[in-house]
């Protein structure tokens, strides 16, 4: 049963809205402290999880489109997750945002491009009039429930619950009034049995996929700083055009003349995305190893990541690349190592800026990232 109650976003924007009622213990505390509440929240939520795309969004505005009812405070938290190809991640940033209205007491309304998720997850269950032209601003979820704001069927229905067309006021009005609109058992379950996955201990674990790829060192450290662009890298590998590839194979950023064995954590969807890719490797690599050699899939699975990487970078990541290298310019270690280089002459007196001194000086990096990870893997054997 499809219900394609809202158009308006892409299909793979999840899209929300908080609302706060007077009875919310965010009801008069500043609007800085209110986002910085929910936002630690679920963060605290969400700690270790890798999103495959983008994190959840939550703004607040006091500008509002429709007049709110008088027990609601005139804001409302907003926001919306490009969760690309993954479901899961949806429907984790649902969880997330019904968690997060339980905690603090708050509306919700939550939608996607193919309109009210919660009840096409229920479609099989929901009652007889549930459609499409008469939903909008029927559907929140509040109080730990789904609130399904019904037709009126009883005389004295009417004057109070509306016939037609809910607008956003009436709706909150009666979300929140003592009447009480909680959806049916049967779609409580529904909803239950879907949530409480993503509430279980070991789904976060199980979310992720851990795997051995060799790569440049120049990646190794970016994933260290920014872990969470690996999911992405994978996306931008996926995905890519003619064009970005005929670049990325020059590999200007992450050059492999020297490459690492690591441990990279992915989302399992985004390891899925990686395994079933195809693309023959720059001859910037090398010669691979054949099919049946231990160390093609990782030498083939880490080729594909790097060159992700790379047209990350070419997509406006180079904030990124400034920001490992700012943090290379704060190591004690690469500033010695560096001396101790110029000491020696390693530049042949090239000019700092030219090109030839640039070159020199990425291959010096390389090989200092090279050996402090060597340096690291040792010290964690020794544990």
């Amino acid at each position: 049963m499809a219900l394609p109650f809202d158009k308006r976003a892409p299909d793979d924007i999840l899209s929300y809205r908080l609302f706060v009622p007077n009875n919310s213990p965010l009801s008069s505390i500043s609007l800085d402290t209110l986002v910085a509440q929910c936002k630690d929240y679920a963060a605290q939520l969400s700690t270790g999880f890798l999103w495959h795309n983008e994190d959840l969004q939550l703004n607040v505005s006091d500008r509002l489109s429709e007049p709110l009812p008088a027990n609601f405070r005139p804001i409302v938290l907003h926001g919306s997750t490009n969760f690309g190809e993954n479901i899961e991640d949806e429907w984790f940033a649902v969880s997330l945002l019904t968690r997060l209205a339980d905690q603090f007491q708050l509306v919700l309304q939550v939608s996607d491009g193919d309109g009210e998720l919660l009840l096409i997850e229920a479609a099989e269950v929901l009652p007889a009039w549930v459609k499409p032209d008469v939903c909008q601003h029927r559907v929140f979820w509040y109080a730990h429930a789904l609130q399904l704001i019904p037709l009126p069927t009883a005389p004295s229905d009417f004057g109070v619950l509306p016939m037609g067309a809910c607008t956003l006021a009436q709706g909150l009005t009666l979300t929140t009034s003592p009447r009480g609109t909680a959806a049916s058992p049967a779609v409580q379950a529904v909803l239950t049995a879907r949530l409480c996955k993503y509430t279980e201990p070991d789904f976060i674990p199980h979310h992720h996929h851990h795997v051995q790829l060799r790569l440049p060192p120049r990646v190794v450290k970016v994933l260290e700083l920014y872990p969470e662009l690996a999911p992405r890298a994978v996306t931008a590998f996926a995905f890519r055009d003619p064009a970005e590839m005929r670049s990325a194979v020059k590999l200007k950023h992450f050059p492999p003349s020297e490459t690492v064995v690591q441990s990279v954590r992915l989302t399992r969807f985004s390891y899925a995305q990686l395994s079933h890719a195809q693309c023959k490797p720059p001859a910037a690599f090398g010669r691979m190893p054949s099919s049946q050699h231990p160390d093609f899939k990782s030498t083939m699975l880490g080729c594909f990541l790097t060159l992700g990487f790379e047209i990350l970078a070419q997509q406006g990541a180079g904030r990124t690349l400034k920001s490992v290298d700012d943090d290379l310019q704060a190591d004690a270690g690469w500033r010695g190592y560096l001396r101790n280089l110029e000491q020696h002459d390693y530049f042949e007196g090239l000019l700092k800026g030219s090109q030839g001194y640039k070159l020199k000086l990425e291959q010096a990096k390389t090989h200092y990232w090279n050996q402090v990870g060597r340096h690291a893997d040792n010290d964690d054997n020794d544990d």
